[in-house]
């Protein structure tokens, strides 16, 4: 028809900002395509490692056959338990347990259905490794630490005694690290702070011994937080944590089992056994307890991890970034020696990406600081420090005002710029330099002031504040 009339077919519109899924996935990977590199190969390895053999080690225990048929009662009877549920764990781990094995298809996959619920936590430790890599880059870790990080996590001998056993503390580990992976972010707060106490909730709905991780999840929400928001955000992610929380006690009470009573379960029963009714696990000093033989265990399979461990979360206690995280191990290897208390064996699973965090990232530190130490000694730099250029080159895109010296200075010399979250943008910029006088300044070395043309001058002067726009002119300072 258009050949006839002579006109041309009107050619499709494709919409600016609309591509199509395959598109936004090759961008996706042309932006990451660096930090794939560096994952791939690490995740590559932990699968194949933790998978080969997954039935013949390590050996298996009554824990995993629990697990495991409550998981299968879910699918196949409709019941949260093949026996009467009475509370000693919130079910929601073997619930996810079930969810994979039914999605997947794994309990036909296996001729023994422990292996399928094996597959499913050693699918959730690769999951756990990618947070865990996301996490470290978030704290300032380089790409080859925060890939040293995953690869001790997947394949160090403690890891992959308890990555190939059915334990719920592997289910709970991704929800943990993707609560902290939202906490620190620094864009769209109060979601990211919302979705952090949810994926907080889930993990201590998986296994309940997270609930310890709770003050250091909130001190790093503190650090993150900006100041403007901070009440509104905390509050927001406290209520849904709350929420979560209350669904527990929910289901309890509307099956009747909230309070003990007469020939029925309770969730109170369970929480009373859980906290005082259970037998401890005895004294470090004698050789007989439970404790002494829990931690020898842990002590065989890997004595290099837990000296590692230990001294870098001492030694990251002086490291701002890694700070909270070395609260977080060491607080928990405190808790552990109380007296009187009870250990699980497979209490240790929290700290394993903690603990290679800390040790990928103290050793990163060192290694940074030899390097710096090295370049020092080669003679000194010239030209401006990294923080003038930095903000040299703020000025330069924002079209910012310059002035003499009005700038406050730190002891180290650098210039106090205005901070508002994690993103000094144009727009912010421009205000900051309305409503002060000087405005946004780039401080030479110390004692000298940026002018406008790029040079220094020792005698720093003060550029008088802009005045208010008026309605003939509007002042372009």
């Amino acid at each position: 028809m258009t050949a006839l009339t002579g006109t041309r077919a009107p050619t499709p519109v494709v919409r600016a900002g609309r591509r199509r899924p395959a598109a936004r996935a090759a961008a996706w990977v042309r932006a990451h395509r660096r930090a794939l590199v560096w994952l791939s190969p690490v995740l590559a390895v932990g699968a194949v490692v933790n998978l080969v053999n997954l039935g013949g080690a390590p050996q298996r225990i009554d824990d995993e056959g629990t697990y495991t048929a409550q998981a299968w009662a879910v699918t196949n009877l409709g019941e949260l338990a093949h026996y009467t549920y009475w509370y000693d764990h919130p079910p929601l781990g073997w619930l996810q347990l079930a969810a994979y094995t039914e999605l997947t298809g794994a309990f036909a996959r296996w001729d023994v259905a422990v292996l399928a619920a094996r597959e499913a936590v050693v699918v959730a430790s690769l999951i756990a490794t990618v947070l865990l890599w996301v996490l470290a880059r978030r704290v300032g870790l380089s790409r080859p630490a925060a890939a040293a990080t995953g690869l001790i996590f997947l394949v160090s001998p403690l890891a992959l005694q308890f990555h190939r056993t059915v334990y719920l503390d592997n289910v709970a580990v991704p929800w943990l690290l993707l609560a902290f992976v939202l906490a620190t972010n620094r864009n769209r707060q109060l979601a990211a702070f919302a979705g952090s106490a949810v994926a907080f909730g889930v993990a201590v709905l998986s296994k309940e011994t997270f609930l310890l991780a709770l003050p250091v999840l909130v001190w790093v929400m503190l650090r993150a937080s900006h100041r403007e928001t901070r009440r509104y955000t905390l509050s927001v992610a406290a209520s849904l944590l709350v929420l979560i929380g209350g669904s527990y006690l929910l289901l309890a009470a509307v099956k009747g089992e909230l309070f003990s009573g007469a020939d029925r379960v309770s969730l109170m029963d369970g929480i009373v056994f859980q906290l005082s009714s259970r037998a401890g696990s005895g004294s470090l000093t004698d050789p007989d307890s439970l404790l002494n033989r829990t931690l020898g265990m842990w002590w065989q399979l890997d004595q290099v991890f837990i000296v590692l461990g230990l001294l870098s979360a001492v030694a990251a206690l002086f490291l701002r970034r890694l700070r909270p995280y070395a609260a977080l191990v060491l607080g928990l290897a405190l808790f552990m020696l109380r007296p009187g208390g009870y250990v699980p064996v497979p209490y240790v699973i929290a700290l394993l990406p903690f603990g290679a965090l800390l040790i990928a990232g103290v050793a990163g530190d060192a290694v940074a600081r030899l390097r710096a130490r090295g370049a020092t000694g080669a003679g000194p730099r010239t030209g401006p420090s990294r923080s003038s250029r930095r903000a040299r080159s703020w000025r330069s895109r924002c079209g910012a005002p310059s002035c003499a010296a009005s700038c406050s200075r730190t002891s180290t010399g650098r210039c106090a710029r205005p901070r508002h979250g994690s993103r000094r943008t144009c727009p912010v910029t421009s205000a900051w330099s309305w409503t002060t006088p000087c405005g946004w300044t780039w401080c030479g070395p110390a004692g000298t002031a940026g002018t406008s043309s790029g040079t220094t001058s020792s005698t720093p002067t003060r550029r008088s504040a802009p005045s208010l726009p008026t309605a003939g002119a509007i002042s372009t300072t």
